[in-house]
């Protein structure tokens, strides 16, 4: 069967259906299958990339237990960190704000915004 003809076949069961909830049921159980391709891609060398670029270096056995929960994208981490590690929170008091890796990972602290910067103008009046 061509895509063409079975995406036809589908939305017409579909069409057929009369309530959300036969919809969803229907959704729910043809799924497509999963491949190894559609799984989040995590390794171990991840996490010692994590380990090497994150400054607060206590209870690495930890840090990894979260590692291994959350599965985090590297590349997304990658490029808080290298943001967040140049915050005044994280470098006042010799990084004594830093969380410890575990919190960090626990909270997904690498989804947080990065906060605007804003440039004050000088008035009129001083210029004068």
């Amino acid at each position: 069967m061509k895509f063409d003809e079975w995406y036809e076949q589908q939305k017409e069961m579909i069409q057929a259906m009369t309530t959300r909830k036969d919809v969803a049921f229907y959704v729910w159980n043809n799924k497509p299958a999963k491949t190894s391709a559609s799984k989040k891609t995590n390794t171990s060398e991840d996490f010692d990339l994590f380990w090497e670029m994150y400054p607060n270096k206590s209870a690495k056995a930890t840090a990894l237990i979260a590692w291994n929960k959350a599965k985090p994208a590297i590349i997304d981490v990658v490029h808080a960190l290298d943001w967040q590690t140049k915050q005044e929170n994280w470098t006042k008091e010799g990084g004594k704000y830093i969380p410890m890796g575990s919190t960090y990972i626990n909270q997904a602290r690498w989804t947080d915004e990065k906060p605007i910067v804003i440039v004050h103008k000088k008035s009129l009046g001083d210029l004068i």
